[in-house]
């Protein structure tokens, strides 16, 4: 980050190139969630206040419970990347979720998501046109 301070002359180059780091021991921190970097990086920004004191972010230190924390945030982010009425591309993601759906070879697999679909429909909690739905629950 210094570098590109330092290549476009901005002000704070030379405080930031002296700068001391320290690196924060996170207590719900694992070492095989490699995939999942830009979901705990997207869940720290939403939590920061500018404090440099310890600050939480809701992560367990359990895998189990921290696994499907993960997996509703990604499935909150992507919503909120799909959903605006800005993304353009919002009707065809959409179309082709639910092909997919419709197209899985695992029976139990497709009939569980269809029937979440459906669950959403009752609850209001759905997307596009209501065919797939998503809950959040655990992280908000």
């Amino acid at each position: 980050m210094v570098g590109y301070l330092k290549a476009v002359k901005h002000p704070s180059a030379a405080h930031m190139a002296a700068a001391t780091l320290t690196k924060k021991k996170l207590e719900w921190a694992m070492n095989d969630k490699f995939n999942d970097c830009g979901v705990f990086a997207m869940r720290h920004m939403e939590m920061y206040k500018g404090s440099d004191v310890e600050f939480e972010c809701g992560f367990s230190t359990r895998k189990n419970i921290q696994d499907m924390q993960l997996q509703n945030l990604r499935m909150k982010i992507a919503t909120k990347l799909i959903l605006p009425e800005a993304n353009v591309y919002k009707i065809t993601v959409m179309y082709l979720a639910e092909k997919a759906t419709q197209s899985l070879r695992d029976e139990r697999m497709r009939k569980m998501l269809e029937k979440e679909g459906q669950n959403k429909k009752n609850t209001g909690t759905f997307l596009a046109n209501g065919r797939m739905g998503i809950k959040f629950e655990g992280i908000s």
